[in-house]
């Protein structure tokens, strides 16, 4: 009976009795979309699954609003491909990219009124280099911490 594949659906629940985990499982791996909730019955996370190893993840706010999403690579799990993370109120927070987990690329953080604050590049998981600015549009100081 080689070939074929044992496919369930595991559903698990808070003690007031609202939906908590929502999944399948094939062959004992979690597969396709997972769907984890708040206690309230609001969708906390969307994790798309495939062999036990998650693909790409939305996570949301109680209220429903967009808080990150984002891609793993397919092999080796990690972050991979461009991530996008907001601010409570839905609002573009932050743009980052990956490589097999390392950043690559440009990350740029965003003041809540949607202007630049920060621009810096990576290499190979590397700082190589960043800008800060203010509200105005000028350049200022960074604060240590934007650059991990």
């Amino acid at each position: 009976m080689s070939g074929i594949c044992q496919m369930e659906t595991e559903k698990k629940y808070w003690s007031n009795g609202n939906l908590r985990i929502e999944g399948n499982l094939i062959d004992g791996k979690e597969a396709g979309i997972w769907t984890y909730y708040y206690q309230s019955g609001q969708v906390e996370q969307v994790i798309n699954y495939k062999d036990g190893e998650p693909l790409s993840l939305k996570t949301y706010c109680e209220d429903g609003q967009l808080l990150e999403e984002g891609q793993f690579n397919e092999v080796t799990g990690k972050k991979d491909g461009r991530w996008t993370h907001y601010y409570d109120c839905g609002l573009l927070k932050m743009e980052e990219n990956f490589n097999d987990g390392r950043k690559e690329g440009f990350t740029r953080i965003y003041h809540l009124s949607g202007k630049l604050y920060y621009e810096g590049y990576y290499n190979d998981g590397r700082f190589g280099y960043g800008k800060c600015f203010d509200e105005n549009g000028d350049n200022i100081k960074c604060d240590e911490r934007v650059y991990n």
